[in-house]
């Protein structure tokens, strides 16, 4: 995602409310997004989108991330979604994993994307 995001001059990155990486933590604008999402059947979320331009002057698009059956095997229910050898893995890489428990069509997060105009400093 770093160099997808430097070659087009945005910030590209996942954002969730139980993260796995402790990174993927929704800042408070995502959040407010995620929150509102929340509330909406899969379908409408799945539908669903956000453009909103920040204080700093940035463009934030956000597309949510539905959990489809592929993803449960790493975010599914343990140990009758993720095998034991994954599981091991997960909680040895991430010992406060909390993006597991999900369900297929639930809200997994956020695709997050920042557009900074020209005259705009892009965050480290």
């Amino acid at each position: 995602m770093d160099s997808l995001g430097e070659a087009h001059q945005v910030i590209l990155r996942r954002a969730t409310l139980k993260a796995r990486n402790p990174v993927d933590f929704a800042t408070p604008e995502e959040k407010k997004i995620l929150d509102s999402w929340k509330e909406l059947s899969a379908e409408q979320a799945e539908n669903t989108h956000h453009v909103e331009k920040l204080e700093d002057q940035t463009i934030l698009y956000a597309r949510p991330i539905m959990v489809q059956a592929l993803c449960l095997n790493c975010h599914g229910q343990s140990p009758q979604q993720i095998a034991p050898a994954t599981m091991e893995v997960i909680d040895s890489q991430y010992p406060d994993d909390q993006a597991s428990g999900y369900k297929i069509g639930e809200l997994r997060g956020m695709w997050s994307i920042r557009f900074y105009q020209a005259s705009s400093p892009q965050p480290q």
